[in-house]
């Protein structure tokens, strides 16, 4: 059987359904089972369907167009009868937009696990009562280690997640992963908040723990009158910058 309404073969409506992973498509097999269709359809309507629900699904990550099938299931804003394309392509929106707002959330905001403070200017579609599960980046977390990488390095690049950065301890810093940060972002971050801590001791420590040769190069800095008013971040960045250009000269020399 081939023909339909617009003309496209039967074969091909379903085949944006085999680009997706086997858990996603179970689960739009489960939608379609479920629930009831608002009028009489045929088989090839059923394909049709299927194909588009595919289509809402296809742009995004396939941890979220598995949990969005999976939220659909039992909260159907149609029930009892079919959820439409739309339906699926905002499930999808907003759960990789609670993603995003948690990740955040736990990493750079402080607000801990299990706590969702969602903006009051969020869109309605955004709204999706997902369970928190085990920590992100921990055995068994929904939100895969890529998306969770992915979010951080989008907002470590901008202004905003550095700022973000200063308000965090040497702890919460060493939370997110190493591959997140721009080049000598960790550095120069960690640097200003060993630094900025008030207590002697600690900056002793935070000294004593730093590369010797690094230690000299920004002792370097420190000595000169045009750097007196310069920020931790930037005696860092001049004193890795020398120590740099020192090795480089040793070797062109051996």
């Amino acid at each position: 059987m081939t023909g339909t309404a617009v003309g496209r073969p039967i074969a091909n409506e379903v085949s944006a359904l085999t680009r997706l992973p086997g858990s996603v498509r179970t689960g739009i097999y489960d939608i379609i089972v479920a629930f009831a269709n608002a009028d009489k359809g045929t088989d090839d309507d059923r394909k049709r369907l299927l194909r588009i629900y595919s289509e809402a699904l296809l742009d995004f990550h396939p941890a979220v167009a598995e949990a969005a099938v999976a939220y659909l299931k039992f909260h159907n804003p149609r029930n009892p009868y079919r959820p439409s394309p739309q339906d699926v392509f905002e499930t999808a929106e907003a759960v990789a937009s609670t993603w995003h707002r948690r990740v955040l959330g736990y990493f750079l905001k402080k607000e801990g696990w299990g706590v969702d403070r969602i903006p009051a200017s969020t869109p309605s579609r955004f709204l999706v009562k997902l369970p928190f599960g085990p920590l992100p980046l921990t055995s068994g977390c929904e939100i895969q280690h890529e998306i969770v990488v992915g979010h951080l390095k989008e907002v470590l690049a901008t202004e905003d997640g550095q700022a973000f950065l200063y308000k965090l301890t040497l702890e919460e810093l060493d939370r997110i992963p190493k591959g997140c940060y721009q080049p000598d972002q960790y550095e120069e971050t960690k640097a200003l908040i060993g630094w900025s801590d008030t207590d002697p001791d600690k900056q002793k420590a935070f000294l004593g723990a730093m590369d010797p040769e690094l230690r000299r190069h920004r002792a370097m800095y420190i000595r000169m009158s045009h750097t007196r008013k310069w920020t931790e971040p930037q005696l860092m960045r001049a004193a890795r910058q020398s120590l740099a250009e020192e090795k480089a000269q040793k070797t062109l020399k051996e």
